[in-house]
């Protein structure tokens, strides 16, 4: 089994290890810290491009243990990457410190946010493979891996990281994607907040060390409240004077000792920190509350989807960790189900790292006729055929010919493969001005006699196929074409048939790529025989490419 190393890239915590792990073997803060203002940095200071070179940079822990002297810089924000120069010395932090390997040595799984932008995305594949130089990459949503861990491929994965919040709906192992929904809501908003409310007692935490203090009382202090009116009418606002003389009232109950081994005392404030993820107004957000996102995006799918993911919620990330959030989002959802459908909250005690763990499963299962990372490229590919062309195709040959080809529909069966059939089929394909656009058209009992193409990508192409069958005692084949136009549209069809007794089955596909020339034409001959090895392990029959 090939090792793989797992990196799940969160706005407050990087965790990284490898898939034979049970858990990460290094989870360390998503920083990077100057001395000085950094260039453009978070504050908008510009400083001598010279001087920036000169000064002292640190990564993650090291970055917090000088935090006193260093302005810091968190390169995620609410999930998404905003500053790739420091993300990519994150990176090379994780490798050559926390791991100490070579990324030439090994393929990476990264994690990334629901709905990332494309753009970011292939910056990660960019970095990954020119500056780390790792032999391959797969970059995958994080709610997809926490749904992995649970050996599910239905279910709706709320996680709540350190910088965003995001509701992903997931049925048979496709992302809903027009419902999911996200509330850039996360545990580093409420380490704000919480050091907000408790200013209001006379404690202030405005240094960088002192903010990893509150974060601190956040996780140690704080807990979600099942009936929050209920609570707070139990605890009412300490008076001025118990402010002022640190009453131990009930309302100020909970405590917690500082480094230098003073004693701070807390009261509502614990459960009103927590209860900005149920009412966002008081962050001044206008977003509805985390269980009513929850909510609606499960009902904004399709009605006869909707039981099994409300029987399959489940919880991932740091801030899920908040003692009572699950017992209040079960309270929360019921509330809103009139129906009274099953709804079951899943919270595993090792939700905290949970997409980290799926991606290691991911990473160590051998799927049939497939390996780790066939569904997206390898530095080969990469150099080949560029970015968009290698991801494009591997995922269509992964999602799109070796599933669809044996699901009814996209196969036909001849019961008397003697008899001459001729088949006339004209297909119109809207062309995308995307340039990873691809087109996949299954024919029936078909071989390719001509095709007519137009080469302007701005309108509609219309694509003449004629079909034929073939000779009952034929083995099994693969016809291969291409054609290069000008303007860089090449056109591959593959046709392959498999028999069996008396029938036959042939599929054809057609497959519409936006590139051309000799190295395209050269990759396309690679990864269509690429195709045929993976079809011959589906059969006994002969394959051979024409």
């Amino acid at each position: 089994m090939t090792t793989k190393i797992i990196i799940d890239n969160g706005s407050g915590f990087i965790k990284a290890g490898f898939n034979y792990e049970e858990e990460p073997q290094t989870v360390f803060s998503a920083v990077v810290g100057r001395c000085g203002y950094r260039k453009l940095g978070r504050h908008g200071v510009d400083i001598d491009s010279e001087y920036e070179n000169q000064c002292n940079t640190f990564v993650g822990d090291d970055a917090q243990r000088k935090r006193e002297i260093l302005a810091l810089n968190y390169p995620i924000e609410h999930g998404i990457i905003q500053d790739f120069d420091d993300m990519a010395k994150i990176w090379h932090y994780t490798f050559y410190q926390e791991l100490g390997v070579d990324p030439e040595e090994y393929p990476v799984l990264l994690t990334e946010a629901p709905l990332n932008p494309k753009d970011k995305t292939d910056k990660m594949y960019q970095i990954m493979f020119e500056e780390m130089n790792v032999p391959a990459v797969r970059v995958e949503v994080d709610s997809i891996l926490s749904l992995r861990a649970f050996n599910k491929n239905t279910g709706v994965v709320l996680d709540c990281g350190d910088g965003v919040s995001s509701i992903v709906p997931i049925f048979n192992n496709k992302v809903l994607t027009d419902t999911i929904s996200r509330l850039s809501i996360g545990g580093r908003d409420l380490t704000d907040y919480l050091s907000h409310l408790i200013s209001q007692r006379g404690y202030l935490f405005t240094m960088a060390t002192e903010r990893e203090i509150v974060r601190d009382i956040k996780e140690n202090l704080c807990c979600v409240a099942l009936d929050f009116e209920q609570e707070m009418a139990s605890y009412p606002e300490p008076s001025f004077w118990q402010r002022l003389l640190f009453s131990k009232a009930k309302a100020m109950k909970k405590s917690y000792q500082l480094p230098d081994g003073q004693v701070i005392t807390i009261g509502n404030e614990a459960f009103i920190c927590p209860e900005a993820l149920f009412q966002p107004n008081f962050l001044h957000r206008t977003s509805s509350g985390i269980h009513n996102l929850l909510y609606n995006s499960i009902m904004e799918c399709p009605v006869e989807k909707q039981n099994a993911l409300l029987d399959n919620i489940i919880l991932s990330g740091g801030t899920t960790m908040c003692t009572g959030f699950a017992e209040r989002i079960h309270k929360e959802i019921t509330a809103l189900e009139e129906s009274n459908r099953k709804i079951q909250i899943i919270a595993d005690p090792k939700r905290k790292s949970l997409a980290w763990w799926g991606g290691a499963i991911l990473a160590t299962e051998q799927r049939k006729g497939d390996e780790f990372l066939d569904a997206d490229l390898n530095k080969e590919q990469y150099v080949l055929a560029g970015l968009y062309i290698s991801r494009a195709f591997n995922s269509l040959i992964h999602d799109s010919i070796l599933y669809a080809a044996h699901s009814p529909g996209v196969s036909a069966a001849i019961t008397n493969p003697e008899d001459d059939m001729y088949e006339k089929l004209l297909v119109q394909i809207q062309m995308s001005d995307s340039p990873d656009a691809l087109i996949l058209l299954p024919v029936y009992n078909g071989t390719r006699q001509g095709s007519t193409v137009s080469p302007d990508p701005s309108i509609n192409a219309v694509i003449e196929l004629q079909s034929q069958a073939l000779p009952a005692f034929q083995a099994a084949s693969v016809d291969v074409s291409l054609i290069c136009y000008a303007d860089g549209f090449t056109v591959c069809g593959i046709k392959y048939s498999l028999f069996a007794e008396s029938h036959y089955i042939l599929k054809y596909f057609l497959i519409v790529l936006p590139f051309g020339g000799v190295a395209a034409n050269t990759f396309m001959k690679k990864y269509l025989m690429k195709l045929v090895r993976k079809v011959k392990k589906d059969t006994d029959d002969k394959i051979q490419l024409i």
